[in-house]
């Protein structure tokens, strides 16, 4: 499983794709993007499929390093996978969808 943010126009993406089917789980879309907006995503994503056992990979943004974001995912027992810095190659995933759900929502806006 992958998470990512991605930016846009003052807008940031986070969303959730299970790398294996390159399904995305479920997404965010908003101004801005806290601590509690990750752990409800989570939990919704938890909802519709489990969590427990899987590997969550994502950037060192300050959302996914948060110590309340940390503690869920270890209660929810989501082993949690950081990307290294200046490597995007590990992030391709998360970035290719996010481009293709960015430019999908801004052909929709213009049309």
């Amino acid at each position: 499983m992958n998470d990512g943010i991605t930016a846009a126009a003052g807008r940031y993406l986070l969303s959730v794709i299970d790398v294996y089917s390159r399904k995305i789980l479920d997404w965010v879309f908003q101004g801005s993007i806290r601590q509690m907006d990750l752990i409800n995503l989570l939990r919704r994503v938890n909802q519709g499929y489990e969590l427990k056992g899987v590997i969550l990979r994502n950037d060192n943004g300050s959302q996914f390093i948060a110590h309340s974001v940390r503690k869920f995912l270890k209660n929810s027992e989501v082993k949690q996978e950081f990307t290294h810095v200046a490597t995007p190659e590990e992030n391709s995933y998360i970035d290719r969808a996010a481009g293709a759900g960015l430019s999908q929502h801004s052909r929709a806006r213009h049309h």
